[in-house]
């Protein structure tokens, strides 16, 4: 499928991507979908989830088959590139680097050459969002893994990747790779992990997209 991204979309927060039948609308702000009639800022579910895995319904882990999309600005994202680096998988899993700066278009591949991923040939995210799903009218967002072979997302749920990359591709990493998910310390870890994302990086997120009212409320 041939996706074309359309400039001066009717809504700002809405990316508009056309094929030769149809028109897709994927979210590029959490304005389109993530603002409760409250004005309070409520996180949107990942809807790639996925596990990497050998069982059957699971992704195949395989060296060269998937490609990370990230931006240096995530913090979810900066995870999992450095789990990667210290797990040594980096001709493991290739890396797509979008531009810090989110557009009104979504994630931008403005830093390559030619503006556009030189894997994917895409200049915003979500063109390989409406590409996998075009049903898909969430926000396209970064962390993002996509099938190689497939050229679709697999998985974008941020909050586990970095466990796929310390357990299901444990056959790729380096040698002498440290064990950062020991599995005596797994309990320990999830707890705590949960508690980040809620009291931190969640916090974080209400301050900036929930409505003054609300922010000042829960001050």
């Amino acid at each position: 499928m041939s996706e074309e991204i359309v400039h001066g979309s009717e809504d700002p927060k809405v990316t508009e991507v056309k094929d030769a039948e149809r028109s897709i609308q994927i979210a590029t702000s959490e304005d389109a979908h993530e603002i409760s009639a409250e004005g309070k800022f409520v996180r949107q579910k990942n809807r790639f989830t996925t596990p990497f895995g050998d069982g059957p319904n699971e992704l195949p882990v395989e060296s060269g088959r998937y490609r990370l999309l990230w931006a240096r600005i995530c913090p979810w994202a900066h995870r999992s590139i450095i789990v990667r680096e210290l797990l040594g998988l980096q001709d493991v899993i290739s890396v797509g680097t979008a531009s810090p700066v989110r557009t009104e278009r979504g994630w931008e591949f403005s830093l390559d050459e030619g503006g556009v991923d030189p894997v994917l040939q895409i200049r915003y995210l979500p063109e390989i969002y409406a590409q996998t799903d075009p049903e898909y009218e969430g926000r396209a967002t970064v962390p993002t893994v996509v099938d190689l072979k497939t050229k679709k997302v697999v998985n974008n749920d941020y909050f586990h990747l970095t466990n796929y990359w310390e357990t299901a591709f444990k056959k790729f990493h380096k040698p002498g790779a440290p064990d950062l998910y020991p599995e005596h310390l797994r309990s320990e870890i999830d707890t705590f992990n949960d508690g980040t994302c809620n009291s931190l990086v969640n916090s974080r997120l209400d301050y900036l997209f929930s409505s003054p009212q609300i922010v000042e409320e829960s001050s």
